[in-house]
């Protein structure tokens, strides 16, 4: 057993990289839920007590060695949960992020219910490239896949999935 917050009903995994775990725990019986780091090689659990909007955050990601990206509506927070403080809030959408895609530790990409995909520069928090799925819905509430590798974006919707080839040199792409 890797750690022990309460039962299985109550606590889920959100991210896991291979060394650090995040978890939810919604045992607390008339508060919202909590957000907990478990680091499985020097067999570390912390609360994260201080993430911005915690009780609203409808996905949470781990980036990078020290941060977690924690989408609340049309807003991404970075924290960095070893300093216990926020870098930066990513805004730009007009809709709610439902899917995060925060795997290259140089960028982290965003997608909105309305089709638009956000690439985000990870050291300013500035947006880099902004994209739009036409055609592309989102009203099931699926569990909604974003993945970027290279030049290229893979997005599921309601329809299927969709792969998105970028083109460097242009600043905006409509797809």
């Amino acid at each position: 057993k890797l750690f022990d917050y309460g039962s299985s009903a109550d606590v889920a995994p959100c991210d896991f990289d291979g060394e650090q775990l995040v978890v939810i725990n919604r045992s607390r019986a008339g508060m919202g839920p909590s957000f907990h780091l478990v680091h499985l090689e020097r067999n570390e659990q912390k609360d994260l007590i201080d993430l911005p909007e915690a009780p609203y955050a409808s996905l949470v990601r781990l980036w990078g060695p020290d941060c977690i990206a924690c989408a609340v509506g049309k807003a991404l927070h970075v924290y960095d949960h070893k300093r216990d403080e926020l870098r930066y809030t990513l805004c730009g959408h007009t809709s709610e992020i439902i899917a995060v895609d925060a795997r290259n530790g140089d960028s982290i990409a965003t997608l909105g219910s309305d089709g638009i995909v956000r690439v985000w520069c990870g050291k300013t928090g500035t947006c880099l490239r902004t994209l739009r799925v036409p055609g592309a819905n989102f009203f099931l509430a699926y569990p909604y896949c974003l993945c970027v590798q290279d030049q290229r974006i893979l997005v599921s919707s309601d329809e299927g999935v969709w792969l998105l080839e970028l083109i460097p040199q242009l600043d905006s792409d409509i797809v």
